[in-house]
């Protein structure tokens, strides 16, 4: 028995480190029921479906006749991290295994009624605020009354459902052990794959993370011939600042600059690319649509009063480059914001400098007054 025993432990544990790799991008449970895909939902409970059934196949005989298995286990596994669908998915599954080698009779019966019974008994617990520890201990205590049900029809119910109960309470240590280190292990990858592309101190992507989507939107922008601007801002003197209010208020001050710009440009892609250099990227935005909300942003900037960490107040003032194109020429856009921008610092600072790709002049720069006869060239920056 000790090496039926084994056998099966061995297809449990290889089943739950499949189900690990197969599942680790899931969502939990609680948000199955309103964001998981139907077709990941009927994967999950075909999944434990068929290793229940892989564990009723190779059943464990028992010393005084009958046999036994730990298939429980995954209904458990399904009434916790399931919704409706993959519980119902699972119970036909297994209910259509023991029709196929059970046939009709008070066994077949048994098995459905222990199978439908813990699968509901499971789900409702996963229904509960509890932990999941707690969830998984209380469905393995429901589960050995309710495993009685099997065993009625065999010679010898109560010896067999002892032995059962006996081995399956160190089977279940085992599945929560390795449920519970996957779901650590996910938690790492997840937080480690968001810090990766995230800004430590702003929570805004990184230099990382803005080239893949820098990249994504040029080639998008390529392929469809939309409007593709670019903003590049940088805190005007802010080594000045840090030397006079020290680093924590200039952290201070980074944080509250990256939420503004959160607060201006919701749908866009912003981006921390280094000390006090940030980046917009502005999808389906004209050249003068972008300037427009440049503009806006200087201005906000400008009149926003920056709390410091001992109750006082900052104002301070940012220069910004700005470049545009419409289809192609994405991939000058980054080179065209930061000459944009160097412009706007060489030319005083506290001003939106940019850099046409095109001939065309926005409306209110031409009532501006300014001298716009001859535009800037293509890739050089004019100055506002």
């Amino acid at each position: 028995m000790i090496r039926s025993v084994l056998i099966n432990l061995s297809f449990l544990v290889t089943c739950l480190c499949s189900g690990a790799l197969i599942f680790r991008q899931r969502p939990k449970r609680r948000c199955i029921s309103k964001q998981y895909p139907r077709f990941f939902a009927c994967l999950f409970g075909a999944f434990t479906g068929i290793s229940g059934v892989l564990l009723s196949y190779f059943t464990i005989p028992a010393d005084g006749g009958g046999t036994f298995d730990f298939h429980c286990l995954f209904l458990i596994l399904a009434g916790l991290s399931g919704n409706v669908l993959s519980v119902c998915v699972c119970a036909t599954v297994q209910v259509l295994y023991h029709v196929a080698f059970s046939g009709a009779g008070p066994v077949l019966e048994a098995e459905t009624g222990s199978i439908l019974l813990t699968l509901l008994l499971s789900f409702l617990t996963g229904q509960t605020s509890l932990s999941f520890s707690r969830k998984w201990l209380l469905c393995t205590v429901l589960c050995i009354p309710v495993s009685l049900l099997e065993f009625v029809p065999t010679d010898h119910p109560l010896q067999l459902w002892l032995t059962f109960s006996a081995w399956l309470v160190p089977a279940s240590a085992l599945a929560y052990w390795l449920l519970s280190t996957r779901r650590k292990v996910n938690a790492l990858l997840t937080k480690f794959r968001r810090e990766s592309t995230r800004d430590y101190l702003t929570g805004l992507n990184n230099v990382r993370r803005f080239d893949e989507m820098f990249n994504a939107a040029v080639r998008i922008a390529g392929k469809r011939g939309e409007n593709l601007s670019l903003l590049m801002c940088d805190i005007d003197y802010f080594k000045k600042i840090n030397d006079r209010y020290g680093h924590r208020n200039g952290d201070a001050i980074l944080t509250q600059f990256s939420r503004i710009l959160q607060h201006d440009f919701p749908l866009s892609v912003i981006s921390r690319n280094g000390g006090e250099e940030f980046t917009v990227l502005l999808r389906g935005f004209s050249e003068a649509e972008a300037l427009a909300a440049a503009e806006r942003l200087r201005a906000h900037v400008e009149q926003f009063p920056f709390l410091l960490t001992d109750g006082g107040q900052v104002h301070i003032t940012i220069s910004i480059g700005a470049s545009s194109c419409s289809g192609s020429g994405g991939e000058l856009l980054l080179e065209r914001a930061d000459t944009a921008l160097y412009t706007a610092k060489r030319g005083g600072r506290n001003k939106v400098s940019a850099a046409y790709s095109g001939r065309r002049v926005p409306s209110f720069l031409q009532a501006s007054g300014r001298d716009i006869s001859a535009p800037a060239e293509e890739g050089k920056a004019m100055r506002l």
